[in-house]
């Protein structure tokens, strides 16, 4: 080809050049010049005549013109020295685009995009420089490169690890079709860190799980022999989501599954029964004001999609006593070894009681233990949505709060506040009727019998009717808590008239 016109810009080699008066022989095929210069020879220009600057972007657009005529992939400069980084030619596969995060550690050098605009940039990545964000292939790469490291350098880049986890074309893309890359970093007892396959982690028999149970891992960390598990690096200072989720999806299981319930409960320092809360009227409730499917469609209404056991009411049944104690241990065994961890609730599956710590919230203990026997996989917080739905059972069958839902945004929070003060207290005339049950059958029972009677109760006028509350007496409150519990058993009229 002649080197004029917009070739003269790739500054190509003299060999790939002619110098020669044009001839007739230049019109005809076979003997005339080409228009443009080869794949082959844009790649020979760059590896012996790198040092012109000025023409390494032409060349690099006629290089993927080029490749798009004869139909190649632009690889042909990969390990080529072409682009210019702090001084120096670097190929390629040395670099990758810098971003606000950082996914490639030391593997790639970062080429400075001060001076270049976002078509050079555009150009870089279409040769192979590594772009901003994983894609499924280079996302592989960095791991097999990474898993050919020292225990340094996998140290160094556990915030990158943590980060292709999280991101969509990292490992969760390309790990069923590659199972035996390592990129699952996980602790080891000398308080350093190296990558497993997803084969190893998922395998029956595997020891490596997700920390969810802070308590525990503290526990094994400082046991001074072997670690019965591994547990994975999830979650990073300078690294905003942790990798918990998406490994859970990959198929390992968390450190409460593996350790599973705990072998015994002790509670100690001040044992008694639960103060002020009826705990013992909500498993009820649970258990069968609930009927059906009720419970997952309250918690569905709460947005958690979470499964119950299927076996859910049969394992609440074990809860036969619910004290509470300064301090409670619950006892795990993995493998051959026995943790003692300190807990805000737990249920001794050996006496059936639930222990509870004095010195923490008792309702959201509770709720959290409950939850733990009740859901297939529960987390933390599932406690306190089961707590919601719980309320909001007991709200939708309180007919004093149904009047009141069409009152003003104030009678509204007054109610609210009566039925908060309610859960402190024992039934009340409706709410402890239908859909929190006894635990005893016999206190459900009528019992008819004579009606206390005093000299102090006050009568009213049949045919007055005032909105103003009058005083009561402690005869007729003696009368309607008679009623209540002993001549209805906490039952309505129209209940004992349909049996």
């Amino acid at each position: 080809m002649r080197d004029e016109g917009a070739l003269r810009h790739l500054r190509l080699l003299a060999g790939h050049t002619i110098d020669r008066p044009r001839t007739l022989l230049d019109k005809l095929d076979g003997w005339k010049p080409q228009n443009a210069p080869t794949t082959e020879q844009i790649v020979d220009t760059f590896r012996k005549d790198g040092a012109h600057l000025d023409a390494h972007v032409p060349r690099i657009q006629e290089y993927l013109r080029q490749c798009k005529r004869e139909s190649i992939e632009p690889t042909g400069l990969l390990d080529v020295p072409c682009i210019p980084v702090e001084g120096e030619l670097r190929s390629p596969d040395e670099l990758a685009l810098p971003g606000s995060r950082d996914y490639w550690g030391i593997w790639k050098m970062r080429v400075s995009v001060t001076d270049i605009n976002p078509e050079v940039q555009r150009l870089y990545a279409q040769i192979g420089v590594i772009g901003v964000t994983p894609s499924r292939t280079s996302s592989r790469q960095f791991f097999q490169w990474l898993a050919s490291q020292d225990a340094a350098a996998i140290n160094r880049h556990a915030d990158q690890v943590i980060r292709h986890i999280n991101h969509k074309h990292g490992p969760r893309a390309w790990s069923d079709e590659f199972p035996h890359v390592p990129f699952i970093l996980v602790e080891s007892d000398s308080s350093g860190a190296r990558l497993v396959t997803k084969a190893d982690a998922t395998k029956m028999r595997s020891k490596i799980v997700i920390p969810d149970f802070e308590e525990l891992e503290e526990e094994i960390r400082q046991y001074s022999g072997k670690r019965p598990v591994e547990m994975a690096i999830v979650e990073r200072p300078r690294v905003r989501e942790p990798a918990t989720t998406h490994l859970r999806k990959l198929g390992l299981r968390t450190l409460s599954d593996y350790a599973g319930e705990p072998i015994e409960v002790l509670g100690t320092g001040s044992d008694k029964t639960t103060p002020d809360f009826d705990f013992r009227r909500i498993i009820d409730s649970l258990q069968s004001g609930l009927k059906g499917k009720q419970p997952q469609k309250r918690l569905a209404k709460l947005d958690l999609d979470a499964p119950l056991r299927s076996n859910w009411r049969e394992r609440l049944s074990r809860i036969q006593e619910i004290r509470t104690a300064d301090s409670i241990t619950a006892i795990y065994k993995l493998g051959r070894s026995q943790f003692s961890v300190q807990v805000d609730g737990e249920l001794d599956r050996k006496s059936g009681i639930l222990w509870l710590s004095s010195d923490t919230d008792l309702k959201e203990a509770f709720f959290e233990v409950v939850a733990g026997l009740a859901f297939e996989d529960p987390k933390r917080y599932y406690g306190s949505v089961l707590d919601r739905a719980y309320r909001m059972d007991m709200r939708e069958h309180d007919p004093l709060q149904d009047a009141n839902e069409e009152s003003s945004q104030e009678d509204v929070g007054n109610v609210e506040a009566i039925n908060q003060d309610r859960e402190g207290r024992g039934p009340s005339a409706t709410t402890a009727v239908h859909p929190v049950p006894k635990s005893d059958p016999a206190v459900n029972i009528p019992k008819p019998g004579p009606i206390p009677q005093g000299d102090d109760v006050m009568g009213r006028s049949a045919t007055t009717r005032s909105n103003h509350r009058r005083p009561s007496s402690a005869t007729e409150n003696a009368q309607i808590t008679d009623l209540k519990e002993k001549q209805y058993a906490w039952h309505c009229q129209a209940c004992l008239a349909g049996n």
